[in-house]
Order: structure tokens, then C-alpha cells, then sequence
């Protein structure tokens, strides 16, 4: 039971560091993609985007050190919630709401090149 809850430790920390590093390399796509559920006015996109980033990269490094984990869970469990909140809510105004993580920021970003090229 020890090594099936330590893989489960690893893998969230390799989630998280992965999504959060991601977003922190490329924040401006992950800001345009918080700017298509339009929750939050247009200023807040690029303040939250790197609020999350680094809550997530957080989380991974408190997961990953056995006694900062179960704060790191609190961390994780509101990461989650806020990212359902947010979803449902979109889906409830109707919009169509894409995949979380690094695809989604990614395709944030190109759509915004093409933008910035016209």
C-alpha cells in the first residue's frame, strides 16, 4: 500500500511540475486561454495565469517533500475545484470549453502569433 500512495505522490508532482512549468515558459498563451472563458475582465488573465503556474509548480515541490504533502494536497484539491468551478461555469453560459493543460495553452499561443501576424 506504502509504494502504491509514494507512485501516487510521484505522479501528481510530475503533473503539476510539468503543467506548472509549462505555463510559466509560456504564460501570454495560458493568459489568452483564462481570457476564453471569460470569467475574470481582460486584466486579470495575465495576473491569474501566473498566479496558477506557480501555485501548480508549488504544489508539485510541497508533494514532493514527504512532510510539506499533505499541503500540498490542500493545494492540489483547490487547484482542481477552482479548475472544475471554472468549467462548469463556462458550460453554463454555453461555451464550449477545450482541454485542460498545456494543449489548450498551446493553442492559445498559436492562435495568438496568427493574431499578431495580421
Amino acid at each position: 500500500m506504502m509504494i502504491l500512495a509514494s507512485s501516487g505522490y510521484l505522479v501528481l508532482v510530475a503533473v503539476l511540475g510539468f503543467s506548472g512549468a509549462v505555463k510559466l515558459r509560456h504564460p501570454r498563451a495560458f493568459a489568452t486561454a483564462i481570457e476564453g472563458y471569460r470569467i475574470l475582465p481582460r486584466s486579470l488573465a495575465w495576473p491569474a495565469a501566473l498566479a496558477i503556474a506557480l501555485a501548480e509548480a508549488g504544489c508539485a515541490v510541497l508533494l514532493a517533500v514527504p512532510w510539506a504533502r499533505l499541503a500540498g494536497l490542500a493545494v492540489a484539491g483547490g487547484l482542481v475545484g477552482a479548475f472544475l468551478a471554472a468549467m462548469l461555469l463556462a458550460l453554463a453560459r454555453g461555451q464550449q470549453v477545450e482541454k485542460p493543460g498545456w494543449a489548450a495553452a498551446f493553442r492559445a499561443r498559436k492562435l495568438a502569433e496568427k493574431a499578431a501576424k495580421k
